[in-house]
């Protein structure tokens, strides 16, 4: 008997062609499923491997035994001419037909329905990225060459303590540089975050995207002192110009202005006006310099010594504008202090010294946006940054204006800012919520990623993950961020979002002892309003409306954002409504016209007090202009507001006006977009109307049931953990920007 012969009569021939098949559906499976689980190019390769690994084996198992009723036997055991020998082969012919018929049908689903979604994603996924890429280009493009990065100078100083001065001598002169128009300044925070990294100029000007750099050193005598200036063409590593200057420290600001008009002479960058610095006493000068190296670490503490700092110099020099618009930047990120009118006061003083102090005039935009004052605020912005076209943190600020009246505005203003300050943590925090905003979870993550490569000790990186998630329904996912934000940085403030996700989890005991540590931790005092949802959640709701009231009484929420809580703390409708009439008295706003660039919950309250009140017109003029926007941004592709998913919104303004039917849809659909809160439908009273509506209830106990399977699996894998058993825990590292 030929081999052939005796392979076909064995079957060895009939399971090689079963195992490929199988193996081949297997595989393909893997590659479809496996990356929605989080697994990844390796775990399928362990398949393919395996299938490889297995395929001898199973012919020589073929070549040995016999599958028979009675089990496998030896072939030398086995009646090949028996009728049950015969039906057993027909069926292991049959069983090869049937897999060859499911991988069959497998590949047409995947030819025709599966792949052309997968093309369609990747399609959206390269044309998102390629608009992002183009649009840095086109910005980098329009300048040209003429662009430069401003690195700190070296403190050569033999005692090595001028570090300060130094770095002032190099932001004075990136200011000036930065008054000159059609000359891209990168920022501060960017160019002198690479102090240390050790790069050459060619790989610093590929990281910053510009066609120069300015580097030097400073070395301090006394009153005398060396500045030593060089210009480098960046991407040929070329010295195109270096000059030493020895001055009188009086003399410093003229040294400053001699750089700077050679430098620019150098670009060959036609000037539209003469950018001259403010001469001040050189004690002042040097106390001013100290409170921006303060200002810019913003660690704990720095804000309120940047604040003493600049306020000794106004001290010896009261005419000295910079340092009256940098102690109003200083206010801002003093959160401790009252950074309202002193801000404000401040900003004046400076204009007032200096007419255009772009410093100045950002200062009031943000501090007028925080108050409501929008347009006032976006009209100083405005002028900031005709003031100082490289003035990136004016471009930030004014995106976040137009935050909730126009997503798509702040994305792009956001974006200006970034190809200025590439570098700034803050601008990619609103790139990644801009981003957000849309859905587009890939580059929101990004820049969170972004932001921590940064700065790898950055807590706030992970913080902003874990908020990402918990927006889009993965509060596993979310909780594990904030555990690593955590362990990165257990003095972060912004731990409000850990309290939301453990209490939609159900976990409000291990809420409380998370809230415990974070207060002992935090170096802010901006806790309470966060802390006051957890203890109305477990039963406290006097003690919550008191913590809100105390934050209302600091400062540290507005009269609307009190009359928000004490409808849902206390049912006190009454005291709500005055609440809302003070706060919007207090902003000069009539209440009844809808302002979108203010918080909308404001005005989805405001309705339900007209409607309870018997004011039918004026809730239902509200309703239709807070549906119209609303419906216009879901139109352009926006599903979360200023807080809620939007469609939450909408579904308010479906209920106030009697449509359970739509009001439930919008709900399932802020679901689907990822809403896991469910006592905001429990307690909101917008909802109130739905009480006993059973597809309500129904969405309710889906809602549930979706957070409880997510609670199940970090109970499993015992990742429902205090600060404690954390902090217990070897090596642990979630990365949050990957999934």
């Amino acid at each position: 008997m030929s081999l052939f012969t005796e392979l076909e009569r064995r079957n060895v021939f009939r399971v090689g062609a079963a195992y490929a098949a199988i193996s081949w559906l297997v595989i393909q499976i893997a590659e479809t499923t496996f990356p929605a689980f989080g697994l990844g190019e390796a775990a399928i390769r362990f398949v393919i491997i395996l299938a490889a690994v297995g395929f001898i084996p199973s012919l020589i198992f073929a070549w040995a035994f016999e599958l028979t009723p009675e089990g496998f036997k030896r072939d030398s055991e086995v009646d090949r001419a028996s009728p049950v020998t015969r039906r057993m082969t027909q069926r292991l012919d049959r069983l090869v037909m049937v897999t060859l018929a499911l991988a069959l049908g497998y590949f047409a689903i995947d030819k025709f329905v599966l792949s052309p979604e997968r093309q369609a994603q990747e399609l959206a996924t390269a044309t998102e990225e390629a608009r992002q890429e183009g649009r840095t280009e086109a910005i980098i493009e329009s300048y040209g060459d003429k662009s430069i990065a401003v690195l700190p100078f070296a403190d050569l100083s033999l005692e090595g303590d001028q570090q300060y001065l130094s770095d002032g001598i190099s932001e004075e002169l990136l200011n000036l540089l930065a008054k000159y128009d059609g000359l891209r300044v990168i920022s501060r925070s960017s160019s002198f975050s690479l102090r240390d990294s050790g790069l050459s100029v060619p790989e610093l000007g590929r990281q910053l995207d510009v066609g120069y750099v300015l580097e030097g050193s400073v070395r301090k005598q006394g009153k005398t002192v060396r500045i030593t200036a060089q210009l480098i063409e960046a991407r040929s590593d070329t010295h195109l110009w270096s000059e030493t200057y020895d001055r009188e420290l009086d003399d410093v600001f003229a040294i400053q202005d001699q750089i700077s008009a050679r430098v620019v002479q150098e670009l060959k960058v036609r000037l539209l006006t003469a950018a001259v610095s403010t001469p001040t006493d050189t004690d002042a000068y040097e106390l001013y310099l100290q409170g921006l190296l303060r200002l810019a670490r913003r660690g704990p503490g720095d804000p309120s010594h940047a604040v003493e700092l600049f306020e000794r110099a106004i001290d010896l020099d009261p005419d000295y504008a910079p340092a009256h618009a940098s102690l109003a930047l200083a206010q801002i990120w003093d959160w401790e202090g009252n950074y309202g009118e002193r801000i404000e006061a401040e900003a004046n003083r400076a204009l007032e010294l200096d007419p255009g102090n772009s410093d100045a005039l950002s200062a009031l935009g943000l501090l007028w946006t925080n108050l409501g004052r929008t347009e006032e605020a976006r009209q100083a912005l405005e002028e900031a940054i005709a003031s100082n076209p490289n003035n990136a943190t004016a471009y930030r600020w004014l995106g976040r204006s137009y935050s909730n009246v126009d997503p798509a505005r702040y994305l792009a203003l956001v974006e200006r800012a970034y190809h200025l300050d590439p570098l700034d943590p803050s601008i990619h925090y609103h790139l990644a919520i801009a981003n957000l905003k849309f859905g587009r979870i890939k580059s929101a993550l990004s820049a969170a990623r972004q932001r921590l490569k940064i700065d790898p000790t950055d807590g706030m990186s992970f913080m902003l993950a874990g908020m990402i998630h918990r927006q889009t329904g993965h509060l596993d996912l979310a909780l594990q961020s904030f555990y690593q934000g955590y362990l990165a940085d257990p003095t972060q403030w912004n731990f409000g979002a850990i309290f939301w996700t453990l209490a939609d989890l159900g976990e409000l005991e291990l809420a409380e002892t998370w809230q415990e540590e974070l207060k002992r931790q935090a170096h802010w005092t901006y806790v309470e309003p966060d802390e006051a949802i957890l203890t109305f959640l477990t039963g406290r709701p006097d003690e919550a409306l008191q913590l809100q009231s105390a934050a209302f009484q600091r400062g540290e929420i507005s009269a609307q954002d009190l009359a928000f809580w004490v409808m849902r703390f206390s049912n006190d409708f009454d005291r709500a409504l005055t609440l809302y009439q003070q706060g919007f008295s207090e902003l000069g706003l009539d209440p009844d016209q809808f302002d979108a660039d203010l918080p909308w919950r404001w005005y989805t309250d405001y309705a339900l007090l007209m409607r309870r009140s018997g004011n039918d017109a004026r809730a239902e003029g509200l309703i239709r202009d807070i549906r119209t926007m609303t419906d216009a941004q879901l139109a352009a592709g926006v599903i979360i507001g200023s807080v809620v998913h939007l469609k939450v919104v909408q579904a308010m303004t479906y209920a106030l006006s009697g449509d359970s039917e739509r009001a439930v849809e919008a709900l399932h659909g802020a679901m689907q977009d990822g809403q896991t809160c469910v006592w905001c439908l429990e307690y909101f009273p917008n909802f109130d109307s739905l009480r006993d509506e059973p597809q309500f209830n129904e969405l309710i106990a889906e809602m549930e049931a979706r957070n409880a399977a997510q609670h199940r699996d970090l109970a499993n894998r015992g990742l429902l953990l205090t600060p404690q058993e954390l902090l217990q825990l070897k090596d642990y590292s979630f990365d949050p920007f990957s999934n």
